[in-house]
C-alpha cells in the first residue's frame, strides 16, 4: 500500500506507472491501527471509528463475562480497554467532546448492565464524579475519558520534546528558541 500525499489530490498517470512496481495507491492506509490520509478529518473519523468498535466489542465482553457484583473489577477493565485505545489512538487524533461523551456512555452501560435470565437491566443516572473519585472517596477510580485524552496528548509532547532534546537539529528547536546556542546550524539543516 502506498499514500500518496502530493498538494493535489489527482494523481497522474505517470506518477501511477512508476509506484505501481512499489504498491497499490491508496487514499488512506492503516499504520499501527491509526489511518493516514491526505484528507485528516477522514482519517481522524475512521481512525476513531475502528476504535469505537474495538471497545464496543471488548466491552460487551467484559459485560457478559464480568458478574455486575464485582464492579471493582468490571471497573478496571473497562479502565484498562479505555485507555488502552485511547492513549493509542488519541495520542494522533485529539477527540471532541462528542466522542467523549460517547465513550462516557459506553464506559457507563458496560459497568451498570446485567444479564439476568436473558433480561437486561441498566442503570442510568450514573455520576461521573463519584465514579472517578479514589477508592478511599467512595469511588471506583475510573479515568474519565477526556482524562484519558489528555494524558495521551500529552505523552505524545513528551516524545516530541525527548526528540528535540536528543536530536539538536530538529526543527522544533528552531521554532521554540532561536538564542539557544548552534540556532543557526539547525537553520542551515532546514534550508539545505
Amino acid at each position: 500500500e502506498i499514500l500518496f500525499i502530493h498538494g493535489k489530490n489527482n494523481i497522474t498517470d505517470q506518477q501511477k506507472s512508476i509506484l505501481a512496481d512499489f504498491g497499490e495507491v491508496k487514499s488512506h492506509v492503516k499504520h499501527l491501527g491509526i489511518i493516514l490520509s491526505q484528507d485528516y478529518i477522514a482519517a481522524r473519523q475512521l481512525t476513531y471509528k475502528a476504535g469505537q468498535a474495538a471497545i464496543t466489542k471488548l466491552m460487551t465482553r467484559v459485560s457478559a463475562g464480568i458478574s455486575s457484583a464485582n464492579l471493582l473489577l468490571k471497573a478496571q477493565a473497562v479502565n484498562f480497554i479505555i485507555g488502552a485505545i485511547n492513549n493509542h489512538g488519541m495520542r494522533v487524533y485529539p477527540p471532541t467532546d462528542k466522542e467523549i461523551d460517547h465513550q462516557w456512555k459506553t464506559m457507563r452501560k458496560t459497568l451498570w448492565t446485567s444479564n439476568f435470565a436473558r433480561k437486561e437491566s441498566a442503570r442510568h443516572k450514573i455520576s461521573q464524579d463519584k465514579v472517578t473519585r479514589t477508592l478511599e472517596n467512595g469511588g471506583l477510580l475510573m479515568a474519565h475519558p477526556r482524562q484519558s485524552a489528555t494524558m495521551s496528548l500529552l505523552s505524545s509532547l513528551a516524545g516530541i520534546f525527548q526528540h528535540c532534546w536528543k536530536f539538536t537539529t530538529c526543527t522544533l528547536n528552531i521554532l521554540e528558541n532561536p538564542l539557544r546556542p548552534k540556532w543557526a546550524e539547525r537553520l542551515f539543516v532546514i534550508n539545505g
